[in-house]
Order: C-alpha cells, then structure tokens, then sequence
C-alpha cells in the first residue's frame, strides 16, 4: 500500500518491472489477497470484502467482512476472519457460511488469518486464546471437521512446496510440513531475519504455490 492522492492504495507492480501503478479504487488496510489466477484482488475496506481486477475498475462486493483478520481464494473459495470466526463464501458472493466457533470454555477470542492448503478443501487458521496451550495454528476443514493443533502461534503462517513459513521474533523460518498427517517434522531453516510481523498475527511475507518468496 502508498498514499496516492491523500489516500492508502493498493499498488501492483510485477516481479519483473521497475515501476508499478497503484489501484485508484481501493483502501489499503487490511493485508489483501489474489485470486487463484493472478487477475483479481480481493481486499477488506469499509466492513466488506471487495475484489477488484488487477487492470483498475470498479471493485465489487462479496460480503459483509466486520474486524477483518486475513484471508485467501482457492478455486471458487474465499476463506476469511470477521467478527473473529473463519467464513467460506463463492467469489461472486452466494453460499455464505460461517466454519468455526469461538470455544471460550477453552479461552478462545478469535480465529485469525485463514490458508488454503493445496486440495482446497483444508485449511490452516490461528486460534487466538488466553490460555497459552490452545493458542497456536489449526488444520480445519470446509467440511467441518474438528481443528487440529499443529503449532504455536507465532505468526499466521503459508504454506508452499511441502514447506510451512511462518515469522518467529522476526525471523521468517521454513519447516517441513505434511499435510495428509497434520505433523511438522525437521527442524526450521531460517530464511530471513528482520521481518515485520505484530505478534502472533500478520507478518510482512508471501509465497506463491511455486514458491517464490
């Protein structure tokens, strides 16, 4: 995001190119995310989910998207946080629903930064939590199945190439992860140090399902 005109916008630039444009009818606030085809953004501005096409235009609405935390497209599927659970929508907007709930008998106040995992059926979320043993990174499902703790939540994390990253006290790390056992295994490889990162939230990386970082 850059200020252009008074105002926060999203600003696209490719990899290979100097010089980027910025998206004139957008707000640049929460951390947005592509589409899986590279040609859309989807992003959270005034209580609602938008998605705007990579060339500029009009953005359109999805849904209603209050306290945002995080989200990402797969297919057809937008995962997302608001009002502190994880919900599933079409991207054109139709079959909403809501997949988690907030379990406060075991200290939980939100669900946080949702990830696709590649067989766009599970998912990887943060479970926030005033008991430090249930705080960490979940494995759900969109078809309901119960969460399964697989980490600490150090930072919302991505996955790519077998590999979860995730910002540990600013330091981008890389472990070994699979999916099908729901089990980290290795130990972490540091890729980056310096990163910024509020904790145990967002953090200023990506990585694409080819793993460029």
């Amino acid at each position: 995001g850059t200020i252009v005109e008074g105002r926060n916008r999203f600003w696209i630039r490719p990899l290979d190119a100097r010089d980027g444009r910025p998206l004139l009818n957008t707000t640049a606030t929460e951390t947005p995310f592509w589409s899986p085809d590279g040609q859309a953004l989807a992003f959270f501005a005034d209580g609602r989910l938008k998605k705007i096409s990579v060339t500029g235009g009009e953005p359109q609405e999805i849904a209603a998207a209050a306290h945002p935390r995080g989200g990402d497209w797969h297919g057809n599927w937008i995962l997302y946080s608001a009002d502190g659970v994880i919900r599933k929508v079409a991207a054109d907007g139709s079959q909403a629903s809501v997949l988690t709930a907030i379990d406060k008998s075991r200290g939980e106040y939100q669900h946080t930064w949702p990830e696709f995992l590649p067989d766009g059926r599970r998912f990887l979320f943060l479970i926030r939590s005033a008991q430090p043993d249930h705080q960490g990174v979940y494995l759900g499902s969109i078809d309901g199945a119960a969460p399964v703790r697989i980490m600490p939540a150090h930072s919302r994390v991505a996955y790519a190439s077998g590999q979860l990253l995730f910002v540990r006290d600013g330091v981008l790390q890389a472990q070994r992860f699979d999916p099908d056992r729901a089990s980290l295994s290795a130990q972490p490889v540091t890729l980056s140090s310096g990163i910024k990162h509020p904790p145990g939230g967002d953090a200023a990386f990506d990585v694409s399902a080819t793993g460029v970082l």
